[in-house]
């Protein structure tokens, strides 16, 4: 499955950068819903390491797997290269995701989101064709795991990930409200999968993914294809999507 957004080149890159796409959250759905920005900037010998708390979240705004999650003393000298080498990184060109090439490359440092597991929140992945959800799939922080659920809570059998170890998650507390907001971020978007985590007193946004797995997937078993695939729109209505990124 190849992810192709209507929404064009450059909508996708705004909300696809991990830094600007802040601003889309906040005037959508409201800045309770964003971990606290704590820096960004594009000079990583300007991260102010001495100011920070001592768990948080460094990432680069311009890709996937850029990421590294802080907590207590750390190799200050060793992150800074490891944050070089994200930054000369040409995430674009790896696997033809184009939409990444206009974003201007930086560090983004937020809170780190806890809920206290010691492998840190869940990752509620709802893959979403202009404001419906089709599917719910979860992850955690080493993708172990990658099972996943209809709208109801109902396991769907299969998926993208085999070798990953069978589990079944309990419906988050919030679930009803982690619906409706990935419903108001994904309306007016053909497809985009809105990424939430679940902290039992709050839903914290976590990216909009135009292209997951860089559109390589192979779904097994193979009627994944036509159930995403029915949920894809392709007309000719305009997006009214385009006007409502202005506002």
């Amino acid at each position: 499955m190849i992810a192709v957004s209507r929404a064009g080149d450059r909508v996708m890159s705004e909300l696809s950068d991990k830094f600007r796409v802040r601003n889309y959250v906040e005037r959508h759905i409201g800045g309770a819903h964003l971990a606290k920005l704590l820096w960004h900037g594009t000079d990583v010998h300007a991260v102010p390491f001495e100011t920070l708390p001592e768990k948080y979240m460094i990432k680069a705004n311009h890709g996937s797997a850029m990421n590294r999650l802080v907590r207590g003393e750390i190799d200050r000298v060793s992150v800074v290269k490891e944050m070089e080498r994200w930054m000369n990184a040409d995430f674009a060109s790896q696997h033809g995701e184009h939409h990444y090439n206009a974003i201007l490359r930086q560090i983004v440092i937020e809170e780190m989101l806890d809920d206290g597991e010691e492998d840190g929140p869940l990752d509620y992945r709802f893959w979403c064709f202009d404001g419906k959800i089709e599917t719910i799939q979860v992850d955690n922080n080493t993708h172990s795991i990658n099972p996943f659920y209809d709208t109801d809570w109902k396991r769907i059998p299969g998926g993208y990930r085999p070798e990953t170890r069978e589990v079944e998650i309990d419906r988050p507390a919030n679930f009803e409200e982690m619906k409706v907001l990935a419903s108001l971020l994904s309306r007016g978007i053909d497809f985009v999968r809105v990424d939430l985590y679940s902290l039992k007193e709050r839903v914290v946004f976590g990216e909009l993914t135009f292209t997951p797995t860089a559109g390589v997937a192979i779904f097994k078993p193979s009627s994944w294809e036509t159930r995403l695939g029915n949920a894809w729109r392709f007309d000719d209505r305009p997006l009214e999507f385009r006007e409502s990124f202005r506002s």
